[in-house]
C-alpha cells in the first residue's frame, strides 16, 4: 500500500483543522497530494422569498469557497512542494464525500472527530460515524482539543498499536497500519484481547460467569500462536511486539494498552469475526474512537 492521495474534510472550525497537521506529516513523506473537501450543505427555503434564498445561498457559497481558499494558501506557504487542491462539494455531508471518495478513491481520509463552525459540523456519532460506515477507503480520525491546532508541528506515529481478533477481516487493517508506519519509521504492538469470561448471545458480547481457567489458558495459547503467526508473515512486524491481554470490556483494555505502551496511533479494522472476540462499528471500535487520547485509523472490512 502507498499513500498517493489524502482528502480531509472541513467544517470551518479550528476543531475540523486539527487533521491537518497530521495530513501534512503524512504527506510529506509519502509525497502525497491533499485535498481539502467542504461540504456546502443547500438552506431551507421554506421561509423566505426566492431573492433572499438565492442571496444567501450566494453568500454562503462564496464565503465556503474563500474559506477553503484560504486554507489552500495558507498550506502552500507551511508545505510549498504538496499539492493541496480545495474542492466544494454540495449536498448532504455524508452522501456528498462518500460519492466524492467513491470517484477519486484517494489513499486516506485525515479528519476531526467532531468540530464546531458556522459552515457546517462533524461531530462523533453522527457524520464521523457514517462516513466510516461508508468510506471505501481507510479513514485517519484526529481528536481535537481546546487549544488551537498546529499546523507545522509533525505529528508522525511512532508507536502503532494494532488490535487483532484472529480473524481475516481483522487483518485487513495491517496494510494501512504498515503503510503508514513505514513512512514514519514506527514500531508496532500486535494485540488480542481475550475476555476473561465465556461470549454468550447473538451479538457475542454478552457474557457470564468465567468459564474454567484451562479454557482461558487454552485461549491465551491460542492467541499467543496466532500474533506470531502475523508476525511471520508481513516482513515489517518481523520485530513487532506481541501481546495478548485478558481483559473485559475489550475497548477498555485496548485503550489501557495505548496508554501504558506510550501509543501514537490505535489502527483496527471496524468490524472482525471471531469465537472470542468481535470488533463491531458501533461497540469496540466507536468506544476506541470515543475514548482514544491518541489518533485511531479504521478500516472497514471488505466481505469478498
Amino acid at each position: 500500500m502507498t499513500l498517493h492521495a489524502i482528502v480531509v474534510p472541513l467544517d470551518g472550525s479550528p476543531f475540523g483543522e486539527f487533521a491537518l497537521p497530521y495530513a501534512l506529516s503524512l504527506a510529506r513523506r509519502a509525497g502525497a497530494t491533499i485535498t481539502l473537501a467542504h461540504v456546502y450543505q443547500w438552506p431551507d427555503t421554506t421561509e423566505r422569498s426566492l431573492v433572499t434564498a438565492l442571496r444567501d445561498e450566494q453568500q454562503a457559497v462564496e464565503k465556503a469557497r474563500n474559506y477553503l481558499a484560504d486554507v489552500a494558501q495558507r498550506l502552500h506557504v507551511i508545505a510549498p512542494d504538496i499539492g493541496i487542491t480545495p474542492v466544494l462539494l454540495q449536498g448532504r455531508i455524508v452522501e456528498a464525500l462518500s460519492e466524492h471518495l467513491a470517484a477519486t478513491m484517494p489513499s486516506l481520509v485525515v479528519l476531526t472527530t467532531h468540530g464546531r463552525g458556522p459552515l457546517s459540523r462533524f461531530w462523533l456519532g453522527s457524520v464521523a460515524t457514517d462516513l466510516i460506515q461508508r468510506s471505501p477507503v481507510p479513514l485517519l480520525l484526529v481528536r481535537p482539543d481546546e487549544n488551537p491546532p498546529d499546523w507545522t508541528a509533525d505529528l508522525a506515529p511512532r508507536r502503532i498499536l494494532i488490535p487483532l481478533d484472529g480473524s481475516p477481516f481483522s487483518e485487513q487493517i495491517l496494510p494501512w497500519a504498515i503503510a503508514i508506519g513505514t513512512l514514519t519509521q514506527a514500531t508496532y504492538r500486535l494485540l488480542e484481547v481475550v475476555p476473561p469470561a465465556v461470549p454468550v448471545g447473538g451479538d457475542g458480547l454478552s457474557i457470564y460467569s468465567p468459564p474454567n481457567p484451562a479454557v482461558v489458558q487454552e485461549w491465551i495459547h491460542e492467541a499467543q500462536t496466532y500474533l506470531h503467526s502475523v508476525r511471520s508473515r508481513y516482513p515489517a512486524l518481523h520485530t513487532a511486539e506481541t501481546h495478548v491481554a485478558p481483559g473485559w470490556p475489550t475497548a477498555t483494555t485496548i485503550l489501557t494498552e495505548a496508554d501504558d505502551h506510550r501509543i501514537d496511533l490505535i489502527a483496527l479494522a471496524t468490524h472482525g469475526r471471531s469465537g472470542i472476540v468481535k470488533f463491531l462499528l458501533g461497540s469496540v471500535a466507536d468506544k476506541i474512537v470515543r475514548g482514544a487520547r491518541v489518533p485511531v485509523l479504521l478500516s472497514r472490512p471488505r466481505t469478498s
